[in-house]
């Protein structure tokens, strides 16, 4: 997990970061905190921040995340913070402190400036060149006895998940009884189809930060609406490396400056469904390119945290800078 040492060490690093983020084209500093401490939440010894996470209190509490802090909302109804945080797609956000929109129903992907900090891209060719990036939203599944925003907060454009190992499914009759808090793409750009894709390129785009307790859980995936996986269903391993579907080594984490844990990285993904091959990228370098599950064929991106068995304290990521791209 993120120590006090170090994100008291890359508070500075942020809000120099923040005021480039908004001329900067994409993704983060390589390395470190996201925001100050308590502007997402993060599984620290006491649970974390102020912006969402259970400081404090049991994984069975109902609380309002940050409600301590007595803020409130911007504009008191979860509208989109003022400033270089602000969009016009109507992305709910919340703010540091204070009581969270309710996250229910379809969220359209935040679409504001790029968000800071800055992660460094280590290749110089760009895989999304020749795509074409769409619209889309998402709704989160979360454990279903408690409400969204107990396990699911955006706060300055930074989309952060947590779960507890003792938390119930997502529903009462789910196939995976292992508690999850992710956010399920389609809602938009493939409602005519149930939220699926059948044809064509796909590619998943987005900076994400796992932190240490969040080990062993699945962070991204392509999934199916069959039983069982799918393309990509990728986790970070406690020795750093990144694995699909529980066993293909996808990332070797030495490969990467700085790693995957604890530190923002870059991550792509792209599924060309007639063959099934998929490739992922690391602050735009190729890594591994392999062929995956169909399934019924019918595909959705999904990002998030699932299973959570490293930490009693939580487990939790956070991801900025969503873009989704097709051929």
């Amino acid at each position: 997990m993120l120590t006090g040492r170090v994100v008291g060490s890359l508070i500075e690093l942020f809000l120099l970061a923040g005021i480039a983020a908004g001329c900067s084209s994409e993704g983060a500093l390589a390395g470190g905190s996201p925001s100050p401490a308590g502007s997402f939440p993060s599984g620290g010894a006491n649970g974390g921040g102020s912006g969402g996470s259970p400081t404090a209190r049991d994984a069975d509490s109902d609380a309002t995340p940050g409600a301590e802090s007595g803020t409130t909302l911007d504009a008191g109804n979860g509208a989109p913070e003022a400033g270089p945080f602000g969009n016009d797609c109507g992305t709910p956000m919340g703010t540091d402190g204070g009581p969270q929109p309710s996250y229910e129903g379809e969220i359209p992907i935040y679409c504001g400036p790029p968000v800071g900090p800055i992660v460094e891209m280590q290749c110089p060719d760009d895989p999304t060149a020749g795509w074409t990036e769409y619209k889309d939203s998402f709704n989160v599944q979360r454990p279903y006895t408690v409400p969204i925003n107990t396990r699911f907060s955006i706060i300055r454009g930074i989309y952060n998940f947590w779960v507890f190992p003792n938390d119930a499914p997502h529903s009462p009759d789910a196939h995976g009884r292992n508690p999850r808090t992710e956010a399920r793409y389609g809602g938009t750009a493939d409602a005519a189809t149930g939220g699926n894709f059948k044809t064509g390129k796909r590619m998943y785009n987005a900076d994400m930060l796992i932190e240490r307790n969040a080990v062993g859980s699945a962070i991204m995936q392509i999934h199916t609406t069959a039983d069982g996986g799918g393309p990509i269903g990728v986790r970070i391993q406690a020795n750093g490396d990144m694995v699909n579907n529980g066993s293909l080594t996808v990332v070797h984490g030495s490969t990467v400056p700085g790693g995957l844990i604890d530190r923002w990285f870059n991550f792509k993904a792209s599924l060309d469904v007639a063959t099934l091959e998929v490739k992922i990228y690391i602050n735009n370098c190729l890594k591994s390119t392999f062929k995956g599950d169909r399934g019924d064929g019918n595909f959705y991106f999904k990002n998030g945290v699932y299973f959570c068995k490293t930490s009693e304290s939580g487990c939790f990521s956070h991801y900025k800078n969503v873009h989704l791209h097709k051929k």
